[in-house]
């Protein structure tokens, strides 16, 4: 759905097809029907696997595009695999701020279309403010540290 809105959005016409909602409910019975042989009770729904439901409506070679440009995790600079939450817009980093350490630059997407929103957390990702000019943000906040660590913080922030 992001990637069509992107393209959408400049202009240009989309082959990322149409899977918002609306559509979504307007073709329930072609794209869901299938699955639907072993559902007996509401309980079973919860075993069929939508996301790969879903990327079965996406033409060759989209789905092999889908994980490049919109990727479920983003590796950080200490090597750790973030889930990305495609849930709001823009997509939300939930991460602590000193992996962030050594990226200057905003986490982007779709093929640097979209900047990902970065949510800093102290103690872990659940809370924290969220930026999208990451860059800014570190030097701003991290320069401000004691007289005579400037120089290291600048060395952190640029290492990578």
């Amino acid at each position: 759905m992001l990637l069509r809105e992107l393209d959408l959005a400049q202009g240009a016409d989309s082959r990322w097809p149409d899977l918002s909602d609306g559509a979504l409910l307007a073709t329930l019975e072609d794209w869901l029907a299938p699955y639907l042989d072993k559902v007996n009770r509401l309980a079973h729904f919860a075993n069929l696997e939508l996301g790969n439901i879903l990327a079965g409506l996406l033409p060759w070679p989209l789905p092999k595009e889908l994980d490049e440009q919109a990727p479920t995790h983003w590796t950080v600079p200490t090597g750790s695999r973030i889930r990305i939450d495609y849930s709001e817009t823009p997509p939300v980093l939930a991460v602590r701020l000193q992996e962030m350490f050594g990226s200057a630059d905003t986490p982007r997407i779709a093929g640097g279309r979209q900047a990902l929103k970065t949510a800093f957390a102290v103690a872990g990702p659940a809370s924290g403010a969220g930026y999208s000019g990451l860059g800014r943000l570190l030097a701003r906040q991290l320069c401000r540290g004691e007289k005579g660590h400037e120089g290291a913080l600048s060395q952190a922030l640029l290492a990578g």
